[in-house]
């Protein structure tokens, strides 16, 4: 069994932002082994010729001492609008294998393509990403998120998005969002209307 995992990009056979996802496998294995991984996350990894053009997406699935790798073409998600599902219990600190809980809150996304997770009454994320919303001048992300994603943590060292401590009703206070992870860099010369987020 393979309690944790890491998506990563790949473009043209070619792994992207290696470096966030190895300071989270770090921070993750640590937390669930109390010590320091031997293996860096991409150690000895070799992209299958089939997967060696276009953009891929690879999962490495880990527990203590193995690990295995899947290679698929990707195919992104088209997400426009968002459900306000409220969960207070939930939990997914790190990126479990096991994505029970939140499977759960998008089977309540009635006509909505992904759910917005409220937590305690704070903003946190969708189902599979994390969430930057615009004033039409600058980008931020909640500081409560589930789960710290490494295109978030990339994008908040280099300084082009911002922590903002956002509840449910400073959501009117923006005009649109994005949807960010490993698979979705920010985009921002377009965004989706605020109006597509729906409770």
């Amino acid at each position: 069994m393979y309690p944790l995992f890491e998506t990563i990009r790949v473009k043209d056979g070619i792994i992207q932002n290696l470096e966030w996802h190895q300071k989270r496998y770090e921070i993750a294995y640590g937390q669930m082994y109390s010590k320091t991984p031997i293996r860096s996350i991409g150690e000895g990894m070799i992209i299958p010729q089939e997967f060696a053009h276009g953009l891929c997406k690879l999962r490495v699935f880990y527990n203590e001492k193995d690990r295995k790798h899947e290679f698929e073409k990707y195919i992104p998600k088209k997400i426009e609008t968002l459900k306000l599902i409220e969960a207070d219990e939930i939990n997914y600190d790190l990126k479990y294998s096991d994505r029970g809980q939140l499977n759960d809150l998008v089977n309540r996304k009635e006509n909505c393509d992904d759910v917005l997770i409220i937590k305690n009454g704070k903003v946190t994320d969708s189902s599979y990403a994390n969430i930057v919303f615009t004033d039409r001048g600058k980008w931020f992300t909640p500081t409560t998120p589930l789960l710290e994603g490494t295109c978030r943590a990339r994008l908040l060292a280099e300084e082009s998005i911002d922590l903002a401590d956002i509840s449910v009703k400073d959501l009117n206070q923006f005009i649109g969002f994005n949807l960010i992870n490993a698979m979705n860099d920010l985009d921002k010369g377009s965004f989706l209307k605020i109006e597509n987020i729906f409770r």
